[in-house]
């Protein structure tokens, strides 16, 4: 078997040595290819991080606008329950002077 491989690789060898010279138009075009592809992947690379980088700014901000929104919902929490219980005295204050002026009527009826 190792034989046959011998024979294999000096045919192969024979075969690109007798072969036609190479095209340098055709190397220096593969050259440009790759450099080209090359700078692509770069620049989708780098566009792909500028995209994180926003993403990561925007969260960021959304975190800000979040805790700022939940900041003012508990203030105003605190103020509605602060103007319930005001209602509440001022229902309570009501209630207690429709008692006082039912006790007059009476009185003087």
């Amino acid at each position: 078997m190792d034989v046959e491989l011998l024979q294999l690789a000096r045919e192969a060898v024979a075969a690109l040595q007798t072969g036609p010279p190479p095209n340098w138009a055709e190397v220096a075009s593969l050259w440009v290819s790759a450099i080209v592809g090359f700078g692509q992947i770069g620049v989708i690379m780098w566009g792909l991080s500028q995209m994180n980088t926003a993403s990561e700014q925007r969260n960021r901000q959304l975190d800000l606008m979040e805790s700022a929104q939940r900041e003012q919902a508990a203030r105003q929490n605190a103020a509605l329950e602060q103007q319930g219980e005001a209602l509440r005295q001022q229902g309570e204050a009501l209630r207690q002077q429709g008692e006082v002026l039912a006790e007059l009527l009476r009185r003087t009826a």
